[in-house]
This record gives C-alpha cells, structure tokens and sequence, in this order.
C-alpha cells in the first residue's frame, strides 16, 4: 500500500501481514502434521488378502538334515567313494560275489547289459585283470538324495585273448542307495586302450 508522508510517498508493508505469512511457512506442512497424528495401522501395510501373516523375525526354519548338516553331507560322500573302491577292488579280483553286492540289480550299462551280462563279461576265462587302480579318493561327487552323479578316473591293465592291454578311462557313474548302501546304478566311460608292453 502506498501513502503520502512528508511530501514523499513511500512503500509500507505490513508487518503484521509478512510475520503472518512467515507463521504459515513452517519446516513441515499440514499433510506432514497429518502424518504425524495418523494411527499406526493407516501408515503399515496390511497383510494381504488370503496371504499367512508374516513369521517374526526370531522365528527359526530347519532345513533337511542333508544340507543343514555339511559334514554329514561329506561323511555320505565318503562312503560313495569308497563304493567307487570296492567296484574296482571286485573288477581287479573278478569276484563274482563282490560284484554282485556292489552292482544293483537294476543296472543296465549304455550298451543295454543288464547286471547278470555285465558280471559274466567280467568273469569270462578269456577276460584276464592284471591291475587296476581307480583314484576314488579325488573323486566328483554329486548328492541327490539316494543317488550320486560321480566323476573318476581310473587305470587297468587288462587281458583279452591273450592281448595285453592298457586301459585309461574316465568314468562318469549313477549310484545309488539301497538298504543302506551304495551301489552301481548306470555308468558310463570314456576309454583310450592301447598296447601293454609291460
């Protein structure tokens, strides 16, 4: 508002007015006020509709014993290596009665043997194992529940006709458990022979 003083005119402006606008600009605004004074309930999410409730944070989940338990897993892991031994052990010494406990009677081999053919192919006179070491204890073992995907390499020195043979292989074999133990379920191998000159 202009008005006349001394001659001159100037500007006032209303105290009273500005402080008034100043009252009105605050740090918080009226919605933020309202927020304030808002019942905890409007503010939190509700639960949604045919949803559980949510488990409270000190609530604990156990998980199977096969994964909750590392050693345990590593103990059954053990043992499937040392069903990759006596696999061998039996191969080496062509004994029919090892060889069945540690063969399922499931077996089939990827060339459709099932676990009598394989055992007789094993035992057969012209069929000769000199040696055989399988290093089972760096073996690749997979879990899954009662089976095991395994991964190892082995060395034979084998006799077929009376031809001498070295047998290098990798083997990538199914076992699984029965009754407590492990046993040969399908395997497969990649093999490289060649001449034995010892």
């Amino acid at each position: 508002m202009k008005v006349a003083y001394g001659g001159r005119k100037v500007s006032l402006i209303f105290v009273g007015v500005s402080l008034y606008w100043l009252a009105g600009c605050s740090n918080h605004s009226p919605a933020d006020e309202g927020a304030r004074s808002m019942p905890l309930e409007k503010v939190l999410p509700k639960e949604a509709p045919g949803r559980p409730p949510s488990k409270p944070a000190s609530e604990t989940v156990t998980l199977p014993s096969t994964f909750s338990n590392p050693d345990s897993v590593e103990a059954e892991k053990e043992k499937v290596r040392l069903a990759i031994r006596e696999l061998w052990e039996a191969f080496r010494l062509q004994d029919r009665e090892r060889l069945n406990a540690i063969i399922d009677d499931e077996y089939v081999s990827p060339e459709g043997e099932n676990k009598d053919r394989k055992i007789a192919s094993y035992l057969d006179p012209s069929f000769i194992v000199k040696s055989a070491e399988v290093n089972y204890k760096d073996a690749k073992v997979r879990l899954d529940g009662d089976r095991a995907v395994v991964g190892y390499t082995a060395t034979d020195r084998r006799s077929l006709n009376g031809e001498s043979v070295l047998v290098e292989s990798e083997s990538t074999d199914v076992f699984i458990k029965r009754d407590g133990k492990w046993r040969l379920y399908r395997g497969t191998n990649d093999s490289n022979e060649k001449p034995d000159n010892l």
